[in-house]
């Protein structure tokens, strides 16, 4: 009896170890989340066979131990398998996959602005130098004027009785009315220029407040301990905030750059110190 358990086992072991080394037909289900998931890729890269699950998610494959499988689909992110001893005995491999997703690249919208403050502002300015009174700046093509002639104005403004209103008496009046034809556009342009010189205006004072506001604000965001950290004695606090001003710590303050602020302070620092002698 014994002899015959023994040769019994020797028989497992031998058909386990030969399955292993010979190979076997793995089975398996592919699923994403708790769906079945069908048109997946599973690919033997020890062997270069493959195949495709199907719309239950199943599939089948041959295997052999310690091969490698590459389980791939277009909206799933990839997965290795190596396949080992229990995965060979079981016959049997559960997969699931991550849905991949993708992520769009930044896109970013500008208006030919930088995003300085203080830089725009100057552009700005620089801007109204650039308006140049041209006919092709302010498109008198499309001003809705047909062209005319002073013969034409003349011929339209004669009298009943025949007489013309041209010649010595009439010219300078034929030629004031062909003026004010000419000038309408150009004047309703220089309106338009003077209005967004108004606009720039009102946002310079605008932000002008702000960067006074904010000074203001400063010690109350940061506290005295900061200043005191610095070097910086309680009663000349606000003689310091006023001395960085020229630094634009008003513009980064409005742009909660704090870091900016405090990189600010200690390079003024010493120079504060040496002109205030304390």
């Amino acid at each position: 009896m014994k002899t015959f358990l023994f040769i019994l086992f020797l028989f497992s072991t031998t058909l386990i170890v030969s399955g292993q080394v010979s190979g076997t037909t793995l089975s398996g289900v592919v699923q994403s989340d708790i769906l079945f998931v069908p048109d997946i890729h599973v690919l033997n890269l020890s062997s270069n066979f493959g195949t495709i699950s199907n719309l239950n998610g199943q599939f089948e494959i041959e295997v052999k131990l310690n091969d490698t499988l590459l389980i791939s689909g277009i909206k799933y992110i990839e997965k290795i398998i190596v396949i080992r001893a229990e995965i060979m005995n079981s016959s049997y491999i559960p997969i699931k996959l991550e849905v991949k997703v993708n992520e769009l690249t930044e896109v970013v919208i500008s208006n030919g602005l930088s995003g300085n403050l203080w830089s725009d502002i100057s552009n700005m300015k620089k801007a109204k130098s650039k308006y140049t009174f041209s006919s092709e700046v302010l498109n008198f093509s499309t001003a809705g004027v047909n062209p005319l002639t002073v013969d034409d104005e003349w011929a339209r403004r004669k009298t009943s009785d025949n007489s013309s209103l041209g010649g010595p008496a009439g010219g300078d009046a034929d030629l004031m009315l062909l003026g004010g034809y000419v000038l309408a556009p150009l004047i309703k342009e220089i309106g338009k220029i003077g209005k967004v010189n108004r606009k720039i205006k009102r946002n310079e004072e605008k932000l002008s407040l702000q960067a006074t506001n904010a000074l203001s604000k400063i010690r109350q965001d940061f506290g005295d301990d900061l200043f005191l950290q610095i070097g910086i004695p309680k009663e000349k606090i606000n003689t310091f905030i006023e001395f960085c001003s020229s630094k634009k710590i008003g513009e980064y303050f409005i742009k909660d750059d704090k870091l900016k602020i405090i990189e600010v302070f200690l390079e003024e620092y010493d120079e504060f110190k040496r002109i205030y002698n304390f």
